[in-house]
């Protein structure tokens, strides 16, 4: 039985391409090549990527794919954990630093930040009181110079690798 429902909010990618590139960590199958940019597709390739997507269709996940502010997200989470109470919720948001709202400000990136460190948390707060089970992650992108000049070289990412500032970090260990 599948004891976990996902939420994901993704503010660049359609729901397409991120299950493209699920079935691509888990077949090895780059985007491009499931796409038929790279080569031709095999039958055990087509075999593969059915595995990973049967996979992926026996989740209970939603996807919302378009920019939109902070505090509806929060409030369609709230309503996506009541319709799957029984199970434990996790609400990605990819690239949170995007969503309307937040690019529209004057304010710095630690301003932002805060502001939505403050939402996340007074969400992750109300559900643990309502009795829901509930995890948050939150996906950012790597600043492009520090990518390709430590990446490349397979180093893991540290956190003043991230776009923007310190305070991601913060928000991540004060919701853990």
């Amino acid at each position: 039985e599948n004891r976990i429902a996902t939420c994901w909010y993704s503010m660049e990618d359609d729901a397409d391409k991120i299950i493209k590139n699920r079935i691509s960590i888990e077949t090895g199958l780059s985007y491009n090549f499931q796409c038929g940019e790279e080569g031709k597709i095999t039958a055990e390739d087509i075999e593969a990527i059915t595995i990973a997507a049967n996979r992926f269709r026996n989740n209970t996940i939603e996807f919302v794919d378009e920019p939109t502010k902070m505090r509806l997200i929060s409030n369609h989470f709230r309503n996506f954990c009541s319709r799957h109470e029984d199970k434990i919720n996790i609400l990605v948001i990819d690239n949170f630093f995007i969503s309307t709202g937040l690019e529209e400000t004057k304010e710095n990136d630690t301003a932002k930040e805060s502001r939505v460190a403050s939402y996340i948390q007074n969400l992750n707060a109300s559900l643990q009181a309502q009795g829901y089970k509930a995890l948050i992650i939150v996906l950012d992108h790597l600043k492009k110079e520090l990518f390709e000049n430590r990446i490349s070289s397979a180093y893991r990412p540290l956190p003043g690798m991230l776009k923007g500032s310190g305070r991601k970090g913060q928000i991540l260990t004060q919701l853990i």
